[in-house]
């Protein structure tokens, strides 16, 4: 019995991938989606795969209590990263519950730490002894070497390969594609370009591009840090 409602945070394409990678998990044997938050005016009133948008972020207090609504999951996109990681916050702060969205044809270890919030997508590989963070993405085909820790709010879009004993801060985005070689440490805030390959240590903040990976960007030329 579906016991739980909840919402999606983002009615573009991450809220299409992340419903219907919903309802191909085991999350969706016991809770509901019941609708989607979103912003944009035009979006009031549509539907994502048959679900409704039903209102915006600022009305999403007054929503929970009269939809009964206590669970979320926050599907804005890796254009967003830090917009996630500070929704993802308030929202527990309102006493709803992260749902952790694992796509059935995924492969992952039974040795791997999900922490809440996480999306696995369709055909994710994880190796053994992993631990990922609050309110990760990992999508499609991407795969994660063994001994792996991905702090919180960490962003792999599709394809992506970490090797093993890979170290990655929170709210870091690897583009489509990019690839880190073994035993690499990746600081928090870096956004690492697609098909970029990662072959030394970046520090935090920067954005990275290229085979192999340079710095591209600095912190402080770095506007969505501000």
């Amino acid at each position: 019995m579906k016991t739980l409602k909840a919402v999606i945070l983002g009615a573009g394409g991450g809220g299409l991938v992340y419903l219907d990678a919903f309802r191909c998990s085991r999350a969706s044997e016991t809770a509901e989606v019941i609708g989607i938050i979103d912003d944009k005016p035009e979006l009031q009133g549509q539907q994502v795969l048959g679900v409704p948008v039903i209102g915006t972020y600022l009305q999403l207090p007054e929503m929970t209590k009269r939809h009964n609504i206590q669970g979320f999951m926050v599907a804005y996109s890796d254009q967003l990263a830090r917009l996630r990681g500070q929704r993802f916050g308030e929202c527990r702060e309102l006493g709803l519950t992260p749902i952790t969205v694992v796509h059935s044809s995924s492969v992952i270890s039974q040795h791997v730490t999900l922490g809440p919030g996480v999306f696995i997508g369709r055909g994710v590989l994880i190796e053994p002894d992993v631990e990922i963070g609050n309110n990760c993405a990992v999508h499609r085909g991407s795969t994660v070497g063994e001994f792996n820790r991905l702090g919180p709010n960490v962003w792999l879009s599709g394809g992506v390969n970490l090797a093993a004993f890979v170290t990655v801060g929170q709210n870091t985005v690897f583009g489509t594609g990019a690839n880190v070689i073994s035993k690499k440490h990746i600081g928090k805030d870096v956004i690492v370009g697609a098909g970029a390959v990662v072959i030394d240590d970046i520090p935090e903040g920067v954005t990275v591009a290229g085979v192999p990976a340079r710095i591209i960007k600095t912190r402080e030329q770095r506007q969505d840090l501000d």
